[in-house]
């Protein structure tokens, strides 16, 4: 064998796990739209009206302890059921869970799903040599989103995903207009 060929063979898969690095992450199921709707008790359109907290605790393994989460209850107003009976309600509570204070600088962590309340509103502005010149202000009228819940027990609605991946439960669904502004 050549001299220059068998440096080839030692330094190549040197350099190749010198380059490589293990990567860590935690499996999740990825389901589709139809998954989330042949799993879900109600698919519906809904509006946050009220974000309260709980006081249900949260197991979710991955080296955390209850005391790691704290719960909340948001109260929206339906809009529209696409799968499920309302009844007669006009609301509905969703128990949702996000990190407490306590946690900082999780590692492939949860994808928890938080609610602003109230209309949102985003503003952009073209700005040349210090001044503005100009500029596009988006409104975004109240939050709506479309949701994949299962019913609990106790009357309330939790993501059919899991509360450590909850966000996965829900699109936002956007319903911006754009008003051009000028200085």
């Amino acid at each position: 064998m050549q001299p220059r060929r068998a440096r080839l063979l030692v330094v190549v898969p040197l350099l190749l796990g010198l380059c490589s690095s293990a990567v860590l992450g935690r499996a999740m199921a990825i389901l589709s739209y139809e998954d989330l709707i042949a799993t879900s008790d109600m698919v519906a359109i809904i509006e946050p009206l009220e974000n309260t907290l709980a006081q249900d605790l949260f197991f979710a393994g991955y080296g955390h302890s209850p005391d790691d989460f704290v719960a909340t209850d948001t109260r929206f107003k339906i809009h529209a059921v696409l799968k499920g009976d309302r009844g007669t309600a006009n609301e509905l509570t969703v128990l949702h869970f996000d990190y407490s204070k306590n946690v900082s600088g999780v590692a492939n962590g949860a994808l928890f799903i938080r609610f602003s309340v109230g209309p949102l509103q985003y503003e952009k502005r073209a700005v040349k040599d210090g001044k503005v010149v100009g500029g596009i202000t988006a409104y975004q009228q109240e939050p709506v989103w479309l949701a994949f819940l299962k019913r609990r027990n106790d009357g309330r609605f939790q993501p059919v995903t899991n509360q450590y991946d909850s966000a996965r439960s829900f699109r936002e669904l956007h319903q911006s207009s754009f008003f051009f502004t000028s200085p």
